[in-house]
């Protein structure tokens, strides 16, 4: 199975923590770090330093949603704080749903969010 990871992330998020964090929880889901194909975010972190060495360090594809396209996806437990801070109730979830079946659910660090899917194939 090819996974991807949905990343959210605020700017006070360093690489490590994100990774930490997708480790965690690809082992909460007894998943392999090996199968992660896809790190994606917001079309709005594009350029960010930080998802860079994260999809590095698995060895993915670092891509990018639209904001449109996140606000498109119905999420079951939408994040007030998100919507009031970026005007999206989700993006970890929503960008895991832009390309596949969501396996885990969000998970969340002091200053990051993922969740985990299987890709479509």
């Amino acid at each position: 199975m090819r996974l991807v990871v949905g990343v959210g992330l605020n700017s006070r998020a360093e690489a490590s923590e994100v990774v930490r964090l997708i480790a965690t929880s690809l082992e909460e889901a007894g998943l392999d770090a090996g199968a992660v194909a896809i790190v994606a975010s917001s079309e709005r972190k594009a350029g960010s330093p930080v998802l860079d060495a994260v999809a590095g360090h698995f060895g993915a594809e670092l891509r990018f949603v639209a904001d449109a396209d996140l606000r498109a996806v119905e999420i079951e437990e939408p994040s007030q704080l998100a919507l009031a801070s970026i005007g999206l109730e989700s993006v970890a979830e929503a960008a895991v749903r832009s390309f596949g079946r969501l396996v885990l659910g969000k998970r969340k660090s002091a200053n990051a969010t993922c969740a985990i899917g299987s890709i479509a194939p």
